[in-house]
């Protein structure tokens, strides 16, 4: 279908209506993401055009993505033609036209063309300037007249701070004030409105309202004129008392919640040492509230700074991308290294970063003014935003906050989990993955190399020695290949660097996109973006500084949240689990083995799901009918801590996070610490067939080639493989699983010549012929209750229970990591890493899956 259809556009000087047009198949592929499309806001008036939503075939309504098929545009034909609730306004609308978008100014009435998927320069350079898409989010209602957020943000922008910093010192000292301002507020509001005039005093002939009887007892009108007076020395008539009063009367009933509870240790600066444990740098609660000063304070340092350094903001950036991707946002990447314990900033990639006397300066000034009360993570955070920000002087994506910082930060981990700039697709999608992140995150925070410089240690394999053959990246393009190789020796020098966007390493934009597509992104992990069909139409897409800079926002604050999904909505989950968990475990030191296979065998089919846990549906068999998993319990402690958080947080925690966190703490009991990390916001499976095990999960009977093929088809690779059998080293087997390697092994009737003869001897005691297949033995021998790694020394001695482990030395690479692996420290860090991987395999998030109510039963429709 080609049809066209004019379109208009009102002048970005007020706001944005854009109607495009379009082929609907094409764009509906283009644009089958909601979040990649530009805002604009729609408003009533007199000089615009008036709110209209027809014709939207081909073009897609960002606030109604909710439950769309994505492969469908017909869905979005009816997109949203009504108008809010409120008279005289329109909600604010996402359009964008793909192809051969037309625009008439609403100033002069000429119309103008421009075929393909960009905008005028003009017009671009007009919303860039305005930023609209994010004055839309934030006023909310875009009618002249109407109330709206942030008012004060260009005439008064301490207004809001400067009133909840007095209220709350108020407050403080006396903790009737909320249910006075609230009272005083609720009184003037019904009387004219919410004018203030609750504040003005009687006159001669006039009796005001507050000598009315109803009012006589009111009180807190001295903290009101102090606040005004404050706010009269730094914004002269500026700030009404009507608003003072509207803030006074928030800001004090919200002086309890943020300050009522301590969910953490006071902070002190970023460096104390941590001994591989300790990083005492917690907070009181999760909000701002309870340091009102903090996003002033970092802005201010943070803006002096990078006017005085323009490449600070890559540098910030950066530091908090490789903090999050390390047992999360928890400024980890800030710890010193203590004794012979190698710190995150340690690491290879890590050894360049810088900035962090920004976050020491800003730590200090707000330990000035707010003592114990601001996490470095958040901090760290906000310095990231403020930087970045500078340049449009207005703050680019929300910061939440709430961080604590962490005890722990390792070397090994940072070299194991930070993506690495020679990572391809495969490899990066699921780093990305295992964090919660999509496509869309890799794509859109990829574009952060819009700014800063690469090293040519980085990518000089690509110039010099691409195959191994003294040959260059073949997708790297010629001429830009060559002017690298100028710049970069070979071998090259580790001081060297190269803008990463040529020639606007300075400037956030979305330049990135445009010379990716030009062969020259810098990393074979930038041209890698290329290679995947859904990734390349992501990067063309985000060509547009609009749809770049609103889903850059929305893929920053996910990806500032990492490791805190349930801190708002279930705050006290992950205690739960782990307090159920221990109880349990105490009493039954078998249940770290049951709880670490069922996980294992959730995660390998279908992903981590909690597919694992559901019953039979009429004839359908489950997953856990099928004979591999006949074996499996531990359901009930699921079942108890499902049944708790029901009751505190009803529909909040995922059965596969319950899962995978049970797995972990049952594991860690021992040790009184986690032994990995679990990151949260898994979401739970509605399909489990027994069918599906036999081609997904890997069986003990195994050979080498079989067990890395599986281990592969989920993202894992090798070393994953040697490590998770480690959990072998706790945990009892059924006979039936390993009996032919006793008695007729490949028809020999003999036993398996590569278990140890006398070892051999002893299982066939233990397991006569034929076997009773209720009959288990240690799959450690001596050792099956201890998780160590004692498994890889009798896997050396010939003793590995199952052929699958025997199969572990028949490969070179592997029995080599099996040898590592003896070293006690070296097989629980690794092992902690491969965990985290495995708890990410093919994971539903967002929308996807659903929350079960009962682990045992998918939730009924509607």
């Amino acid at each position: 279908m080609d049809k066209n259809k004019n379109g208009s556009m009102v002048d970005v000087s007020s706001f944005l209506l854009v109607e495009g047009s379009a082929d609907s198949e094409a764009d509906c592929e283009l644009l089958k993401l909601c979040e990649d499309v530009i805002m604009a806001c729609d408003y009533d008036d007199e000089d615009a055009e008036s709110c209209s939503c027809d014709d939207a075939e081909g073009l897609v309504e960002v606030f109604d993505c909710d439950g769309v098929d994505d492969q469908d545009c017909s869905d979005f034909d009816e997109a949203d033609k009504d108008c809010h609730d409120e008279p005289n306004w329109c909600r604010c609308k996402m359009w964008l036209g793909v192809k051969g978008l037309e625009y008439t100014s609403a100033e002069n009435g000429e119309e103008e063309s421009k075929a393909g998927t960009k905008w005028s320069k003009e017009v671009m350079d007009q919303m860039e300037d305005r930023l609209f898409w994010e004055t839309c989010l934030a006023v909310g209602v875009c009618h002249g007249g109407k109330l709206r957020k942030n008012f004060y943000k260009d005439t008064c922008p301490q207004a809001e701070n400067t009133v909840r910093s007095i209220i709350w010192k108020r407050v403080a000292s006396n903790s009737t004030l909320p249910a006075k301002f609230l009272r005083m507020h609720f009184h003037d509001c019904f009387v004219r409105g919410c004018d203030a005039s609750i504040l003005l005093d009687s006159k001669p002939n006039n009796t005001a309202e507050k000598a009315a009887t109803p009012n006589l007892s009111l009180g807190g009108f001295e903290v009101i004129d102090e606040v005004k007076a404050q706010l009269e020395k730094t914004c002269p008539g500026v700030v009404s008392c009507a608003d003072i009063v509207a803030l006074a009367a928030r800001d004090s009933v919200s002086f309890q919640v943020s300050n009522g509870k301590d969910h953490g240790d006071k902070g002190g600066n970023h460096d104390h040492n941590n001994n591989g444990q300790k990083h005492g740098n917690g907070h009181k609660d999760g909000k701002i509230n309870s340091c009102p000063q903090l996003e002033t304070i970092s802005r201010d340092i943070t803006w002096r700074r990078v006017a005085a350094n323009p490449a600070l903001p890559a540098k910030l950036l950066r530091m908090h991308f490789h903090d999050c991707f390390v047992r999360g946002c928890d400024a980890s990447i800030l710890l010193d290294s203590t004794g012979g314990t190698e710190a995150e900033k340690e690491a290879v990639p890590n050894r360049s970063l810088a900035g962090f006397d920004v976050i020491d300066e800003i730590k200090a000034k707000s330990e000035e003014e707010c003592p114990g009360l601001v996490s470095c993570a958040d901090i760290l955070a906000l310095a990231a935003r403020d930087a970045v920000a500078f340049q449009f002087r207005r703050p680019l994506w929300p910061v939440s906050f709430g961080r604590k910082d962490g005890r722990v930060s390792l070397a090994s981990e940072a070299n194991a989990s930070l993506p690495s700039p020679a990572a391809n697709f495969a490899t990066l999608r699921q780093q990305f993955q295992s964090h919660g992140l999509d496509v869309v995150d890799l794509v859109a925070l990829s574009g952060a190399h819009t700014i800063g410089l690469g090293h040519c240690t980085a990518f000089s394999d690509r110039l010099f020695n691409f195959t191994g053959k003294g040959d260059t990246d073949p997708s790297l393009d010629p001429d830009y290949a060559n002017f690298l190789k100028q710049k970069c020796s070979n071998p090259p020098s580790p001081t060297t660097t190269v803008e990463m966007d040529p020639g606007s390493s300075l400037s956030f934009d979305s330049h990135y996109f445009e010379v990716l597509f030009q062969n020259k992104g810098l990393f074979q992990s930038d041209a890698a973006l290329l290679t995947d069909p859904e990734a390349a139409r992501l990067s063309r897409t985000f060509q547009n500084p609009g749809a770049f800079f609103a889903r850059f926002a929305q893929s920053m604050v996910k990806m500032g949240s990492i490791g805190h999904f349930y801190r708002t909505s279930c705050p006290q989950a992950e205690l739960m689990v782990r307090t159920i968990t221990r109880n349990r475990a105490q009493s039954n030191s078998a249940l770290a083995a049951k709880l670490l296979r069922m996980h294992y065998h959730d995660c390998f089919v279908r992903g981590c799901d909690a597919s694992i846990l559901l019953d039979a549906v009429g004839t359908t068999e489950a997953e856990k009918d099928a004979i591999p998993n006949g074996s499996l319990s531990g359901y009930d402690v699921i079942d108890e801590i499902k049944t708790e958080l029901e009751q505190i947080c009803p529909g909040i925690v995922s059965c596969a996070d319950i899962l995978a966190l049970a797995a972990r703490d049952a594991v860690s009991f021992p040790f009184n610490r986690p032994l990995w990390e679990v990151l949260t916001g898994r979401r739970d499976g509605i399909v489990s067939l027994a069918s599906d095990i036999d081609t997904n999960l890997p069986s003990p009977f195994s050979d080498f080639t079989t067990l890395l093929q599986l281990f592969t088809n989920k993202g894992l690779d090798l070393n994953d493989l040697v490590v998770l059998s480690g959990g072998h080293t706790i945990g009892v087997a059924h006979c039936a699983t390993f009996s032919n390697r006793l008695y007729n092994f490949n028809g020999t009737n003999g036993s398996d010549p590569s278990l140890d003869p006398q070892y051999a001897e002893f299982l066939k005691t233990q397991c006569p012929n034929l076997v009773d297949p209720a009959t288990t033995v240690e799959m450690d021998p001596q050792s099956s209750l201890i998780f160590d790694n004692n498994y890889f020394k009798i896997l050396l001695q010939n003793e590995g229970l199952f052929q699958s482990d025997a199969a572990l030395l028949q490969n070179e690479q592997s029995a080599g990591i099996v040898r590592r692996l003896m070293i006690s420290n070296a097989f629980f860090a690794k092992f902690a890493i491969s965990m985290k991987k495995m708890g990410a395999i093919e994971v539903l998030t967002g929308a996807a899956g659903q929350i079960r109510k009962n682990c045992h039963v998918v939730n009924p429709q509607g």
